[in-house]
């Protein structure tokens, strides 16, 4: 699954995890969420150590179910992502938030391996929905474009435009600064000292 940050990934993945429970109480699942921490010390470790926890806590003859929520987290996660999914008993799901899940190349290294879900904001016909402002679509269209169908924008907005609009600067600094710069190693301009 690959979206921005803060769009549901890992609550859909979560949902995912419970749905496999109750159809099977003693399904094999290994979640691992990067950004938790108390799985801080595999982000601090290498693709491969990490590959050999997953694979030292699998359960023998059975489907193992790995998740990991955040994988852009790992250096070289493409190795762990190809090196778990050529196992026989694992059955991969990964979330990811960085512009390398978001672009076409992890699609080309696990071409024809690999099925994407791109969790996206709310469409207009969601957020009518989630906020319950029918009655009024011209009114709501307006306040849509202003949080930009953003889940917790559209939660913040409710408690006034404010909230709504300092959760946007953040998460749009946020997206530039982990995603944009970092990946496309764009500076930041220093102003000019003069002499």
């Amino acid at each position: 699954m690959s979206g921005v940050v803060e769009h549901g990934k890992s609550t859909l993945m979560m949902q995912f995890q419970d749905l496999l429970r109750k159809d099977n109480g003693k399904v094999p699942i290994q979640a691992i969420n990067m950004d938790m921490p108390e799985f801080r010390f595999l982000a601090e470790k290498n693709w491969k150590e990490i590959y050999d926890y997953i694979i030292k806590h699998l359960k023998k003859n059975a489907t193992n179910y790995v998740f990991i929520d955040e994988v852009q987290n790992v250096p070289e996660f493409e190795k762990l992502l190809e090196g778990l999914y050529i196992h026989p008993n694992i059955d991969l799901y990964v979330t990811g938030s960085n512009a390398f899940l978001l672009s076409s190349e992890l699609a080309t290294l696990l071409t024809g391996r690999a099925y994407e879900i791109n969790v996206l904001p709310f469409s207009f016909a969601e957020y009518l929905e989630f906020t319950g402002k029918g009655t009024n679509p011209d009114r709501a269209f307006a306040e849509y474009l202003r949080t930009g169908g953003f889940p917790e924008a559209v939660r913040l907005s409710t408690e006034g435009n404010h909230f709504a609009n300092q959760y946007l600067q953040m998460f749009f600094k946020n997206i530039y600064d982990n995603d944009i710069s970092k990946r496309y190693t764009i500076m930041p301009k220093n102003p000019i000292t003069r002499l």
